[in-house]
């Protein structure tokens, strides 16, 4: 979804086909890349991520922590030294977290 729309902040220091050129940090505690705000796919992106799990878990309401741009490295991280990590399987995670509230 985000980077078939191009929708992440690209790396000015680093080039990485397997990262689409996306500038990449570490936030809890894998490796994560960040939305380009002044990117105008980017609303279109969240609303049908949040669509999308709407229709595999009803919910009321969502906190989206974490939103802001924030890593816990310094600057840019070098993308030839860390592989992509495929999501999981999201459906389990979020009927997980529903019984734990």
């Amino acid at each position: 979804m985000g980077n078939s729309d191009d929708i992440f902040i690209k790396s000015g220091q680093y080039k990485s086909e397997k990262y689409n050129n996306n500038l990449i940090n570490k936030v809890w505690p894998k490796i994560a890349v960040f939305v380009d705000w002044f990117n105008e796919k980017s609303t279109n992106m969240w609303f049908r991520g949040l669509q999308d799990l709407y229709n595999q878990f009803a919910f009321d309401g969502i906190w989206i922590d974490m939103n802001e741009p924030w890593g816990f490295e310094t600057g840019e991280m070098n993308p030839a030294n860390y592989e992509p990590q495929p999501i999981k399987n999201v459906e389990q995670q979020c009927t997980r977290r529903s019984r734990s509230l």
